[in-house]
């Protein structure tokens, strides 16, 4: 479920239960300024403007100009009831809610068109989350349109749904299904219901899926159904399914933010980053985004090796909405990758506390704490989901990992083991299987692990993983292939041509290494880790101001950035530099981003380095 407009919500997007409502065509929603709209509809102010033709525009899909005309229609007439009507509508179809809901509020109480304005109110009051004012106008409506009772029933129940009153949600979906069995809309609802109430790894699953199916096969222009099918094949790990299913519900009602956002979602999972930036474009149109549209675009950065622009976004979501628990989840996630392990454990804490029922706040907190070289409270937090019978492949495959670091050998490969079995054998968790093999010293097992799973593999990301893993195996020419293959199919990402550098590093081949370095910085001129590589290969010829020039070019770029300071202290030291500068590069670094922990960890391990441990103490307990 998305986030309110005004508010966050803390509800992920996949536990969103679609809704249904007014019917309009499935035409994309397109916003231009007043000036622009009124030259290409050829309006001059109310003149042009007739309900004739504002219907037309509306029946058309030119949402727009539509508004456009009804509003001239206002001004002429501001008691004209159908006026607001067709404007809360066209407002509703643009995604403007706080529109929609205000004039649709003023049609309803005139009694305009009953059977039209109310669901169009009630279908705006759904998708701005306000469950609250849903049940009370559903009510109203069952009160002054008998003839639809069924599917002011549904509203009823998808408020309490809202609500988390899954058993008087259940009984109003009932109800409506008396009154009209084929109330697609109550249909769906049910389904929701049971598939939200049903734990991932239960068999009743598959069952339930197909019913799915079978109802978006039955109602082919149901948004409902469609995005109730895409929810349900996303939650099952079924992307390439879940994509034509979100795809057709938002053709069909282009202002579902909801389907929207979670369309966007498998496109980034299934790497189609460009599909997916044209996807966030269409959700800026809508007023109603809200951070959904910063998340999306930090995901989206954060899974093309974006990081600058990944943690830029994810701080700035975290920073507006603090309990949005998808930006709280992305900045666990990004603050783990960087090495801010007190921060993902904050943001994965949050994420619990807001969502319990998920498991993503589980897993970045296991996993900050296996970072932390702490295996014992990573069972502490797994322990409760295994004895729940949880089968995630990535809880199996933390709890493995955990179990690997404690001693426990036999009963760790055996949890990863089922893990690869519960995700049908993917690439992903094959990876991380082999790199505990190769971690306990069968570098043999481990390897041939990778290696299946670089032929099994058709993503990206997980071809990278293979990389590096082979990477860390010393298997220099078998981690080339892998690098070149995710290189032909991510051209434009600086990570190919930086790991084919690494691999030439790794063969001592340091003329080719400096060239892919150097390729990787043509393709994204930021990007750290091939700036980190061309410094320390300067810093090896001697060429230490070079390096320093390098760093000190990215921070002023960056200022917020706390590792280019981070990069220049351990530079320093190792040039056998002043004292006095080092810490002035710590002092930086801190000054940087005061909420960052590494400065803090980085200059307490300097000062213990140097023998100066009474130093260190202070910051740390600090």
């Amino acid at each position: 479920m998305i986030s309110k407009p005004q508010s966050s919500n803390t509800k992920p997007v996949d536990l969103s239960l679609p809704t249904a409502g007014f019917k309009c065509r499935p035409i994309t929603v397109a916003l231009f300024s007043v000036a622009v709209a009124l030259s290409s509809c050829g309006l001059n102010a109310d003149k042009t403007s007739s309900p004739a033709v504002a219907q037309a525009a509306l029946d058309k899909g030119d949402f727009a100009a539509a508004a456009i005309h009804y509003k001239n229609l206002l001004q002429a007439n501001p008691v004209d009831g159908s006026a607001r009507l067709g404007l809360g509508l066209a407002a509703l179809n643009q995604g403007d809610f706080v529109l929609a809901q205000a004039e649709l509020e003023r049609a309803v109480e005139a009694n305009i068109e009953i059977n039209r304005s109310y669901p169009a109110l009630l279908d705006t009051l759904t998708f701005s989350n306000q469950y609250d004012k849903l049940l009370v106008a559903s009510n109203q409506f069952a009160a002054k349109a008998p003839t639809q009772i069924a599917l002011a029933d549904y509203y009823i129940g998808r408020a309490h749904f809202g609500l988390k009153a899954s058993d008087l949600a259940r009984a109003s979906f009932a109800k409506a299904l008396q009154s009209n069995p084929k109330l697609i809309q109550a249909q769906v609802g049910q389904l929701a219901i049971a598939l939200s109430s049903m734990p991932a790894n239960d068999p009743r699953n598959a069952e339930l899926i197909r019913s799915i199916d079978e109802l978006s096969k039955t109602a082919k222009d149901s948004p409902d159904a469609f995005a109730l099918l895409g929810f349900a094949m996303r939650t099952q790990g079924r992307l390439a399914d879940a994509e034509p299913a979100l795809s057709k519900s938002i053709a069909l009602r282009p202002y579902d933010v909801a389907s929207r956002s979670a369309y966007v979602r498998v496109l980034i999972d299934l790497a189609q980053f460009e599909a997916a930036e044209k996807q966030i474009s269409e959700l800026v149109k809508f007023k109603a985004g809200g951070p959904m549209v910063s998340y999306l675009a930090g995901l989206s950065a954060h899974r093309q090796g974006n990081a600058d622009k990944a943690r830029e976004l994810a701080q700035d979501v975290v920073s507006k909405a603090p309990n949005f628990v998808p930006g709280l989840e992305l900045a666990s996630e990004i603050s783990l990758e960087g090495g801010e392990l007190l921060l993902a454990e904050k943001y994965a804490k949050s994420v619990i506390a807001l969502a319990p029922a998920l498991l993503s706040g589980q897993r970045v907190l296991a996993a900050t704490y296996l970072a932390m070289n702490s295996p014992e409270r990573a069972l502490a937090v797994l322990a409760p989901l295994v004895q729940a019978k949880v089968q995630t492949p990535d809880i199996l495959a933390l709890t493995g990992d955990a179990l690997i670091r404690t001693g426990d050998r036999a009963k760790g490969i055996a949890f990863l083991d089922a893990a690869s079995q519960a995700s049908g054998n993917a690439p992903s968790l094959a990876v991380v299987t082999a790199n505990a093999k190769i971690g306990l010293g069968d570098v043999a097992a481990g390897v041939k692990l990778l290696e299946s799973a670089a032929t099994a593999s058709k993503s990206p990301q997980t071809d990278l993983s293979i990389t590096r893993a082979l990477l860390g195996a010393r298997q220099f020419d078998k981690a080339q292939e892998v690098a070149l293959k995710f290189n032909k199919a991510m051209p434009k990402d600086a990570q190919g041509p930086y790991l084919l550098g690494l691999i030439k590093l790794g063969n001592k081949n340091t003329a080719d290494a400096t060239q892919f370095f150097e390729d990787a910085l043509k393709l994204n001129s930021e990007y750290l880790p091939a700036i980190d590589a061309l410094a320390q290969l300067e810093v090896d010829s001697s060429q230490v101001d070079k390096a320093k020039e390098r760093y000190q070019s990215f921070a002023k770029k960056f200022p917020q950035d706390v590792r280019p300071f981070i990069a220049l202290a351990r530079l320093n030291r190792r040039a056998m530099g002043a004292d006095q500068e080092t810490l002035g590069y710590f002092a930086a670094a801190r000054k940087a981003n005061p909420l960052s922990t590494i400065p803090v960890i980085e200059q307490s391990l300097y000062f213990i380095a140097t023998s100066r441990p009474e130093q260190a103490v202070p910051d740390l307990l600090t």
